[in-house]
This record gives C-alpha cells, structure tokens and sequence, in this order.
C-alpha cells in the first residue's frame, strides 16, 4: 500500500526535479491540485472495496442468523412424545439447505440430534431432555456468536 501511495509523489518528482524545488506559490498550488486529485481516486477506490467487503461479511453473517433462527424455531416446536418422521425429514431438509451457513461442528450436532428424533419416533423411551435442551443451549449460543 505504501507503494502505491508513493509512486505519483515519485512521478511527480521524476518529471519535475530538474527545475529544482520553486519559491512560487502557485507552483505549490498546482503540487497541490495534483496530490489532492490523485490521491482522492486511490482513496475513492480503497474504501469503495472495503466498503463492498465489509457489506458482504454483513450479509453473510445475516444469512447466518437467519438459517441458525428457522432452524431453532422448527427443533422448539417439536415435542419429543409428539415427534413424526415428516416433522423430522423436514428438519434435514432445513438443515441441509442452510450447511452453507452454519459451522460444519454445528451442522454435524444437528444432524445427529435428528438421527437422535428418528431413534425417539421408534423407542419412545430413548428420550433424553438433556440432550435435546442441548442442542437447543448450542443453537442459542451460536446465535449470539
């Protein structure tokens, strides 16, 4: 970055350095004119990229939010004596949608918590509230991440 900011300075002098360094104000006003109107396009430019980069970050980590909020509002409302295999097969497919959003250590919990519901669809005694409120406490603390 330093490079970029000194190469017009080096052209500057480069192409002006045999009339020595002028007394005149208006010389320095044109030195000036020069600096303020190259610069101004280096900086238009770097903060155009930052400014991009930093809206993309914004809309990824929305994205985020909003796949890790539907799918804890579709594990919430499922009751574990009241578990169906289409309430789950829908909670796969929600999660698979959404792998680009999630940390791949969250996204393999989730799948095995609906490996876990299938096994609670067939051996209702299999049931573990810990395990369910869990993944719920991760999903929540992922969220405020």
């Amino acid at each position: 970055m330093a490079v970029v900011l000194c190469i017009p300075i080096l052209c500057y002098i480069i192409n002006f350095a045999s009339y020595g360094v002028s007394g005149n104000v208006s010389d320095w006003a044109a030195f000036g004119d020069y600096i303020g109107g190259v610069y101004s396009v280096v900086l238009t430019i770097v903060l155009v990229y930052v400014s991009y980069s930093l809206n993309k970050k914004s809309e990824k980590e929305k994205e985020k939010l909003r796949a890790i909020h539907e799918i804890y509002s579709s594990i919430v409302v499922i009751k574990s004596e009241e578990m169906n295999i289409d309430d789950i097969n829908g909670l796969v497919r929600l999660i698979i949608s959404n792998q680009l959003y999630i940390r791949a250590n969250v996204f393999n919990h989730l799948i095995s918590f609906t490996d876990y519901c299938k096994t609670v669809i067939v051996n209702r005694s299999a049931i573990d509230i810990e395990r369910e409120t869990s993944i719920k406490n991760m999903l929540i603390d992922y969220y405020n991440e």
